[in-house]
């Protein structure tokens, strides 16, 4: 049976991996595109920076839903989208 002081540790865990995700993609992303988004440095960072977006979605802490990423021509970085 889980407890409430079990439940609050479990949300204690997801916010402090939240918040550690969230470092990871920020020190991923450079503004460097000329539409003002986010542009992740390799497929691998910007698969990560969805998976972490994603996370935080099913939380209830976010108000975008992406769902996939994109290169995007003017830049040539990873781009995040909630477009399917």
């Amino acid at each position: 049976m889980i407890t409430p002081t079990d439940e609050i540790a479990v949300s204690r865990r997801q916010v402090r991996r939240m918040h550690h995700e969230r470092d990871v993609r920020r020190a991923s992303w450079e503004e460097s595109c000329s539409t003002g988004k986010r542009g992740f440095r390799s497929e691998k960072h910007a698969q990560l920076a969805l998976e972490s977006t994603q996370l935080t979605a099913e939380a209830g802490f976010a108000n975008r839903h992406e769902t996939r990423f994109y290169v995007c021509p003017c830049c040539h970085r990873y781009h995040l989208t909630s477009r399917a």
